[in-house]
């Protein structure tokens, strides 16, 4: 897959913004399109099946390099959708989750690493867990897909230039501009949730990892 350095957005961003050194820059940058990805769901993976231990109700979540899980948004034992829910709602509905054992209804994900099943698994099934997660780019990242970038092209600038326009007391600072580069960013994300909304229902997309 074709991946996209953030410090090849400079050209894009940075003439608005006379004086901005590219260490500030890349780091407006980066820190966007993670908001962008993280409110959007825009970059979807189909994650390669996970076995399931019996006794054992949390899954390690694996990312391709360069990104971590911002959501997981399916989840399927053997095929069948499992409800995702928080740890209020499920001792509400099974007190004894952590514990009781059985085939798996719910799944947790308060740490977006692993993702956690309810009740505790009974039998083990190879290949049995199947996750859809929306991915987003780490802070240690230099780059993120090209087809993000391709496609979010107007909002993605729009966001790093709001980023960097809001700083006060800069010679940069335009905090008008700054609100109308903000508002841009964040129409283009909500049309993009809508979109990946619409995509989710249709199955789920897999992408390739990038450094």
């Amino acid at each position: 897959m074709s991946t996209t350095k953030y410090t090849d957005l400079f050209n894009e961003v940075l003439p608005e913004l006379p004086g901005v050194g590219e260490a500030l820059a890349t780091n407006a940058i980066r820190n966007a399109i993670i908001e962008f990805c993280q409110g959007s769901w825009a970059w979807r993976y189909f994650m390669d099946p996970l076995p399931i231990l019996a006794g054992l109700s949390a899954c390690e979540l694996d990312p391709p390099p360069g990104a971590e899980v911002a959501q997981v948004l399916v989840a399927k034992v053997d095929g069948v959708p499992l409800t995702a829910t928080n740890e209020k709602d499920l001792t509400a509905a099974m007190p004894r989750w952590q514990t009781e054992t059985g085939r798996p209804m719910y799944f947790l994900t308060d740490d977006p690493a692993q993702i956690i099943l309810a009740p505790v698994p009974d039998t083990k099934i190879m290949g049995g867990l199947v996750v859809t997660v929306a991915l987003q780019p780490t802070r240690g990242s230099t780059g993120f897909p090209t087809w993000i970038w391709s496609r979010y092209f107007d909002g993605l600038a729009a966001g790093a230039k709001a980023r960097l326009m809001a700083m006060p007391g800069k010679p940069w600072t335009n905090l008008q501009q700054a609100l109308l580069y903000r508002a841009q960013f964040q129409s283009a994300m909500a049309s993009a949730k809508v979109e990946s909304q619409k995509s989710l229902s249709r199955g789920p997309l897999r992408t390739t990892s990038y450094h």
